[in-house]
């Protein structure tokens, strides 16, 4: 069965539209015929009744009379006589008691016979009951002779035959003759589509037609389509090509391949000689990046060795597209020899800041040490802050070799601010009194806080040394300190001429000064110590002045953690 399915599927369609049509009318005319011979049968059955109970309606006043006379004769002869019409196959009469009174087979159905067990109405027999003044008499039991019906239907039937198959064929006909006109254009439109499949554009053929039906709309429409599928696929070659030489020309390898990295594609770049063996990805280089993809790595630096067994550094960016893998190698050996040397560079950088540094610092506590030894006597109190400043530029020095570092909670001290300030103001009075400064302290005396004595010292000290600085003769330096919580707030202001907010943005590099002679570290150190210990630093400046306001965390050495 599913053989000669498929092989009625491999006609062509003009073939299977004509068998299509020829079924329908053939099965439209099947059933139109046996419509029509029920009908025909019911009317026909109908009027076959109707007639016989018109005949025995008029012999039913004979038949009343006779049998009230109990005349059986004359009731046996009016049966007999109903036998005659051909539409009558057997009469006989019974009382109401179905015992039969006569008959028109007598042999059959004798007087006296019971039909009450023996009869079983169906649609040959028709009971017609006698009755007068609603009683009844008796029945008459009329057996159909269908031999006339079944003539007339036997004609009908070869008619309606003959003239189905005469449909029939003329539907195949006018089937054929439409499918000639209609799927002619059809397959020229499925001519051209091949034409388009395989790109044979001068074999395509304009379809013109003066139907104007939905085939004539789809030819046009293909048209159009076509002239734009020429286009595209012409583009989509230029373009092609376009990618391919760009591809082709990277100094980057691309690798597309599956998810089992098998390659599809794979440039022409120099990379391919160490990456690929035998048109496949190396071995280690594909454990590689197998490792990477497992840790959701999408870019990352592999190392290979080349011919001359020298280290190469590959950069690997790796994308999922649909269900493709696309690598990229690129060779970042010389970008990584110039950052070693950037490196190097900075490192050598640093140990001149950190020199500069340590030169800026030690300077700023040399110079209360020139005065004291300026002075014809020393006491003993002058000895000692000679001492105990030396000891400052010892530690200062120790702090410095350990540039970058994290403070060292070991030579953290609960420190008064007030006592401090003090003793850091005694290394500036020398310039003060030249520069004729005025000083405003408004400290409180229970300040306090937890921090490496050094660091205080070198953010005050940069802070009063800048402040001088800027200070016109005659000026003016407030030193604020408060305590709130666990953070303290320490205030340098001085009446200077201000400072560009440009330069506002840049002063905590290292190196930058404004200053003739300056070294440009100052506010650099400071910016250091106060973001070690987690604070930060506002500046405000304008015309009349300008203001240093830092704030420190003020937690003891058990509660605070410093960078």
């Amino acid at each position: 069965m599913k053989s000669v399915l498929n092989y009625i599927l491999s006609f062509r369609m003009r073939t299977k539209i004509s068998l299509t049509i020829f079924f329908i009318i053939l099965l439209f005319s099947f059933g139109v015929g046996f419509a029509i011979k029920n009908v025909v049968l019911q009317k026909t059955n109908y009027i076959i009744e109707n007639s016989i109970k018109n005949l025995v309606k008029v012999n039913e006043g004979v038949v009343l009379k006779n049998l009230l006379e109990e005349n059986y004769w004359k009731i046996f002869k009016i049966m007999h006589s109903l036998k005659k019409i051909d539409l009558i196959k057997n009469a006989t009469f019974v009382d109401k008691n179905y015992s039969v009174i006569a008959s028109s087979e007598p042999t059959t159905y004798p007087i006296g016979f019971d039909l009450k067990d023996r009869y079983k109405p169906d649609n040959e027999t028709l009971v017609i009951p006698l009755k007068s003044e609603n009683l009844v008499f008796g029945y008459f039991i009329i057996y159909k002779k269908f031999g006339f019906l079944n003539s007339l239907v036997e004609d009908i039937k070869y008619h309606l035959l003959f003239s189905m198959v005469i449909a029939a064929f003329m539907s195949v006909l006018i089937g054929y003759l439409i499918s000639i006109r209609m799927l002619g254009r059809l397959e020229l439109l499925a001519n051209n589509a091949k034409m388009i499949e395989e790109q044979q554009w001068d074999k395509i053929t304009d379809t013109k037609s003066l139907e104007k039906d939905e085939i004539t709309e789809l030819s046009v429409m293909l048209n159009s389509m076509i002239k734009k599928v020429q286009l595209m696929i012409v583009d989509e070659q230029d373009m092609k090509v376009f990618y391919h030489n760009i591809l082709e020309n990277l100094d980057e390898l691309i690798i597309i391949c599956d998810k089992n990295f098998k390659i599809i594609y794979h440039n022409s770049n120099r990379l391919k000689e160490l990456i690929l063996e035998d048109k496949t990805i190396n071995q280690k280089i594909l454990e590689a990046i197998k490792n990477k993809i497992a840790n959701q790595e999408e870019s990352f630096t592999i190392e290979i060795s080349n011919e001359d067994e020298k280290i190469l550094h590959l950069h690997v960016n790796l994308k999922n597209i649909f269900k493709d893998i696309v690598l990229s190698f690129s060779n970042i050996t010389s970008l990584k020899r110039l950052e070693e040397q950037v490196l190097l560079k900075n490192s050598f950088e640093i140990v001149g800041e950190i020199s500069s540094e340590v030169v800026h610092e030690v300077k700023n506590h040399l110079q209360p040490i020139r005065i004291l030894l300026e002075q014809d006597n020393l006491d003993s109190e002058d000895t000692q802050r000679i001492l105990n400043i030396i000891l400052k530029i010892n530690r200062l020095v120790k702090s410095f070799l350990k540039k970058g570092r994290s403070v060292e909670k070991d030579l953290l001290v609960q420190i008064n601010i007030k006592e401090k300030v003090e003793n850091v103001l005694f290394m500036f009075s020398q310039r003060f009194e030249e520069k004729e400064i005025y000083l405003v302290k408004d400290i409180d005396a229970l300040a306090n806080i937890h921090m490496a004595e050094f660091d205080f010292d070198s953010i005050l000290t940069n802070l009063l040394s800048n402040a001088l600085d800027a200070c016109e003769k005659g000026g003016e330096i407030t030193i604020e300190c408060r305590q709130k919580d666990t953070e303290v707030t320490l205030e340098v202001s001085n009446t200077g001429r201000g400072i560009d907010k440009e330069i506002i943005k840049k002063i905590h590099k290292p190196f930058f000064t404004t200053k003739d002679g300056g070294s440009g570290i100052g506010l650099y150190v400071v910016y250091k110590i106060v973001y070690l210990y987690g604070g930060f630093i506002n500046i405000d400046s304008n015309s009349k002045g300008t203001n240093f306001c830092i704030n420190l965390p003020n937690g003891d050495k058990n509660e605070h953690s410093y960078h």
